[in-house]
């Protein structure tokens, strides 16, 4: 179900933002810092993978348990939810990693097809599945736009 978030901003606070009033500043710092938070508090985290519960213990042979390294750590995605000030004034909220919006909006069926004479592969465990995989799709796990709805009525007076 699409959610419409929509925030109205007042000229005149615009203006005194962009005189660099510290009332607005704080302000706008403070509902930052909460989009922020809750947005991290939502940010769904992958489980940890047992290699990196067994520190990458070896096994006969001098392999390590699971597949190739080194994986993103679990957690990769919410650690890359940040915000920064803009040269204008303006606050940006949002996540870093480059799949951030593939696990917000999530994604349809689609192929994955090798890019080479090897077979693809779960770098996490090592399970190998062939050349060609038809992925289902994965459900989007909408954290960016609940974080905004979270705060959706939030009132701060300077």
């Amino acid at each position: 179900m699409p959610v419409e978030v929509r925030i109205v901003f007042d000229q005149g606070a615009i203006e005194l933002l962009a005189h660099g009033n510290a009332d607005v500043l704080a302000s706008m710092d403070y509902l930052s810092g909460k989009v922020l938070n809750e947005m991290k508090a939502r940010c769904p985290v992958s489980p940890v993978q047992p290699v990196y519960a067994t520190g990458g213990k070896t096994v006969e042979g001098g392999s390590r348990y699971g597949g190739d390294f080194p994986l993103r750590p679990s957690g990769y995605l919410r650690s890359s939810c940040h915000k920064w000030r803009e040269p204008d004034g303006s606050i940006c909220v949002g996540p870093s990693a480059p799949y951030a919006l593939w696990v917000n909006n999530g994604t349809p069926p689609h192929a994955i097809d090798s890019h080479g004479d090897w077979p693809l592969r779960n770098r996490a465990t090592g399970q190998v599945f062939g050349k060609h995989v038809n992925h289902p799709g994965t459900a989007a796990q909408p954290f960016i736009v609940e974080s905004l709805v979270a705060i959706a009525g939030e009132v701060v007076r300077a």
